[in-house]
């Protein structure tokens, strides 16, 4: 991404950003999850802090829908848009911080772990931990699915589609 950007006029790249963005707003609310930021071209969210019970599922689902809109996305250099989402599920701390411009921000392993699934994680596919590929199972998750393992015990990266509600 920060090649991309001193490529193209930085205009292009907000409006960019603003068109993704709103996709993923949009499928956040279908899903039931709960934005908590954007940073750069990182996008957050949470679910199951409201104490919804298939909060893994709606974050599954949410993380396919949104690979499937990238898919159909062009960055403004007219490359497509390959891009990278990482899952994790666990406890986290919420609050409001700072004075000047507060805000909203969950803290935690929880919230880390998922940050470094997106990061490590292979374009076009959701890596997913361990932990939530356990909850997964816990669900009894009834669809086939391919699995590529990276690394091969600890986590999974997935392509799959999402029967449409």
């Amino acid at each position: 991404f920060t090649s991309i950007t001193s490529q193209v006029p930085t205009a292009s790249m907000v409006l960019f950003l603003n068109k993704l963005f709103g996709k993923m707003d949009s499928l956040s609310d279908k899903y039931g999850c709960y934005k908590v930021e954007t940073i750069g071209d990182a996008y957050m969210c949470a679910s199951g802090h409201d104490g919804k019970a298939d909060h893994v599922i709606c974050m599954l689902k949410f993380a396919i829908a949104v690979q499937q809109e990238a898919s159909k996305m062009k960055l403004p250099n007219g490359e497509p848009l390959r891009m990278r989402v990482g899952l994790h599920t666990g406890p986290a701390f919420t609050g409001v911080v700072g004075r000047k411009c507060p805000r909203f921000c969950f803290f935690g392993d929880t919230v880390n772990t998922a940050a470094r699934m997106e990061q490590t994680g292979m374009p076009q596919c959701i890596h997913i931990s361990a932990r939530l590929r356990n909850g997964l199972r816990d669900i009894h998750d009834k669809r086939p699915q391919t699995v590529k393992a990276a690394p091969p015990d600890k986590t999974r990266q997935r392509r799959a589609s999402v029967d449409s509600d």
